[in-house]
Order: C-alpha cells, then structure tokens, then sequence
C-alpha cells in the first residue's frame, strides 16, 4: 500500500515510503493534482517489481491527528496481512486507527499473531468501518457498499498489485472513494503477469487486461507500457531484492536498464559467486494418459540435483528455497522424487503461485523439450505453440524471484527460439555459467 504524505490544504495525514528522491518526487506531483482539486481520476503509482517495499515512517505536520479516512487493498490475503503488519509496526498507529477486515469465513488464526487484535470479519462492518484505515482484499472490501456510506467517508484508496486485478476489481476500490476531492492510487507492475480471465469472451472484451496497463497504453501513443504516460505516474526504480549481478537481465529487458540494486554486498555463504546459472538439459516432456499437463523426467533429475546442493553444501532452508515450473504435473512428480529422498519440501509452483513472492534460490524448470520440434501431422511444428512458456510477462516473473541466486533448467534448443530466454542464455555464457548441454564447463556432479 502506498500512502500519502499531509496535506494541509485538505487537512489529511498519512504515512510515506521511505525517502527516496524520484519517490518523493512522485509524491509531490501526487499531492499538488489532489490539492488543486486535478481533473484527473486515478494517480497511477507505476512500480517496477521488487522495488517496492514498505518502509513508513511519520511526516511532520500541522495537522496533528486529524487523519481521514482511506483504504487499502490488494488482492491477496497473504500480501493485505504484511501490509498491515508493516503499518502497525510502523508504532505510528493506535488500535483505533487501523483495522484489517476479513472475509466471513476466514479464520482469525490464520493471521499473523502481531495483527489479530487488528482483525474484524465482516460480520462487524460498522466497526471496521469506523477506523481511519481499513486493509482488506478487494473481495472483502466490496462488501463496505452494503453500510450505505457517505459518498465523502473514504477520501483515499490504495490499491496494491494493481497490475493483477481485473477492471472490475479495481472499481470495487475506486467506488468507495470519494469522488470530489478523493483519490486513488495504483500501485503495481504492467509488465508482469495480469488478471486471470477464464473466459474467452471476456479476454476478447478486453478485461484480460488491468486498469493500471489499458491507461498507461492509452496515454502514449506507443502504446507501450515501459514508455510513462502524462498520467501522475511515479516508476520506483529502487530494488531491495538482489544484487545487480541478479538484477540485470530483466531490468534489461523490462525497464529499459533503469533498475538499481540497492541491497548492500552480503556474505553469500556457500553459495556460488556468480548468481545466474543455466543448466541445458535435452530432454523430453511427456504426458501420462489423458492428462493435458507435460512433465520431462531429465529436468526431474537435475532439478534434484541441485536441490540435494542446495539442502547440503549450500545450507539454505526450506523457506529460501523455490523451484517455479509451468506444469503442475512436472511439480508432482518433482515432489514425488523429493518426499523418495527424503529432502525437505519446498514451495514447488508456477509462475502465477510465486508472483509477489520471493526466495533465495530460485529453479526455473521449464519442461519442453525436443518433442516441441517435431513436426505435427499438418506439418507444423509443436514449437508455435509454446506461447505458454515464451510468455514475456511469465519469463518476468519467474526469473526475478530470486534474491540470492537464479538456476534455469531447460533445452537450449528450444529456448533460444525465444528472445528473451536467448538473452539470459546469452547472459550466462558471457559469464560462463551455463553448464550441461553444450557448455563450455560442466557442473561437478551432486
């Protein structure tokens, strides 16, 4: 949740990220829209993944405790519960002040101990409602509208990952803010994954698409998302993710080279020096049965092997440790092998399960092999239809999980078909950390 500094004009406070100079600049520009009462709806908050975090601390003001009221929001339950944490130990709010709204049947243990007392389900919407800041998801938020509420009784809405909610969505939040004077900001990264729409139908109708991306396209006459529109738009080009090392290839590719690490050099421990290695395997993915989903048992075993180094001689725990694959049925027979071995059980998952996550040590498995190039019996090749994994928004995602060190696994052959994988390939050779297939050096054996 971004938050917005005092407005003395309009007699309201709040928290800020932590200084920054193109933050506060991004802020100012917010400030003086909303002061001098803009035509201009919404205040986009255009945040290049991993740089955003929340930092708040108090901004001096004269208007002493005179908060209004706002809310915030975001998608996902996990992402609203570190918010609100991050807010209450900010020690700049009372009890009185913020609440964190939960749907009716979630359980209050499932929250973290330090935000219970926090918590009301929407059984007491009244109550929730009387607290200056109220974090929920989008989904919980929406059930505000049944109170009947002033139309002025939220002056601010804040809503985070924006750039995975649907148009719909976003208007749950945008409908509960005030509409004279009242704002609303959208924190999130267009060049990520977007909302997930089942329907064909609708994707056609353009709701395949967030908010936050159709008025960065519509601003520009590029119509490209990387280019900031004449919106009060705010690109967070600060990342507390990773090294620069780890950073650069899609900082390249996605931000046009402007992200900078600002995580200071740490002990690595025993991990390799150089945190992008990409494995070539040539493999071949298969199905069982009438099962859609592919799994490549070649990629299984390496995966393996570097789990076994990562749970051995590279001493990361179970919680540091991710391997992302786009095919559920490569993650179970991954899982299957792991629970043989008696190796620890780590998050296994797609793209879409670890966006907004992170780990230390992130595996890309991404199954497909030489059976893409075969040609069908029209004699097209299987290869055009890897759109799922030349996906430029699903690549983003899966290699900037990492904040420590990155593994690809996968076949050269069909990967460099794609630009972007051909790029971090290309990445790896430069620093001669591509093993297996084709390379010039070979990983020791685990």
């Amino acid at each position: 949740m971004v938050s917005r500094a005092v407005c003395p004009t309009c007699h309201t406070a709040g928290l800020v990220v932590r200084d920054t100079a193109s933050k506060r600049k991004g802020l100012s520009s917010f400030l003086e829209l909303h002061c001098d009462n803009s035509e201009c709806p919404e205040s986009v908050v255009s945040a290049a993944h991993s740089s955003r975090r929340v930092l708040p601390e108090r901004q001096p003001t004269d208007a002493g405790d005179d908060w209004s009221y706002r809310s915030g929001s975001s998608r996902d339950s996990f992402a609203v519960n570190v918010k609100a944490e991050k807010l209450w130990a900010s020690g700049q709010l009372v009890s009185s002040d913020i609440v964190r709204l939960l749907g009716f049947q979630r359980d209050v243990d499932s929250v973290p101990p330090r935000i219970k007392h926090l918590c009301v389900n929407t059984g007491h919407l009244k109550k929730a409602a009387r607290h200056r800041i109220v974090v929920a998801t989008v989904v919980t938020a929406g059930a505000l509208y049944g109170l009947g509420l002033p139309p002025d009784h939220f002056t601010h809405g804040f809503l985070d990952e924006a750039g995975q909610a649907t148009e719909p969505e976003t208007l749950v939040v945008a409908g509960l803010v005030c509409l004279a004077g009242g704002s609303l900001v959208l924190g999130g990264d267009p060049m990520q994954l977007g909302p997930v729409v089942r329907s064909r139908l609708a994707v056609k109708g353009g709701l395949g698409e967030s908010l936050l991306h159709r008025l960065l396209l519509s601003e520009n006459g590029a119509g490209d998302p990387k280019q900031l529109s004449c919106l009060p738009v705010t690109r967070l080009r600060n990342s507390y993710r990773c090294a620069q090392s780890l950073l650069e290839p899609y900082s390249r590719l996605f931000y046009d080279s402007q992200l900078r690490s600002c995580v200071e050099n740490k002990d690595r421990g025993a991990l390799p020096d150089f945190p992008v290695f990409f494995h070539g395997v040539r493999g071949r993915a298969q199905k069982e049965g009438s099962c859609p989903s592919w799994f490549n048992p070649s990629e299984v075993v390496q995966v393996i092997r570097y789990l076994q180094r990562a749970f051995g001689p590279w001493g990361l725990l179970p919680d540091q440790v991710g391997v992302v694959t786009p095919y559920r049925k490569q993650a179970q027979k991954l899982r299957c092998l792991m629970e043989s071995l008696d190796l620890p059980r780590c998050k296994l998952g797609s793209a879409e399960e670890f966006q907004g996550q992170e780990r230390n040590l992130i595996i890309v498995s991404t199954v497909r092999g030489s059976e893409a190039l075969v040609p069908s019996a029209d004699g097209s090749s299987s290869s055009q239809n890897l759109g799922f994994i030349f996906c430029a928004r699903r690549f983003n995602v899966a290699i900037s999980r990492a904040s420590a060190m990155l593994v690809v696994v996968g076949n050269p052959d069909i990967l460099t078909l794609d630009t972007n994988w051909k790029s971090l390939i290309d990445y790896c050779s430069t620093h001669k950390t591509c093993y297996g297939l084709a390379a010039e050096t070979m990983v020791p054996s685990c």
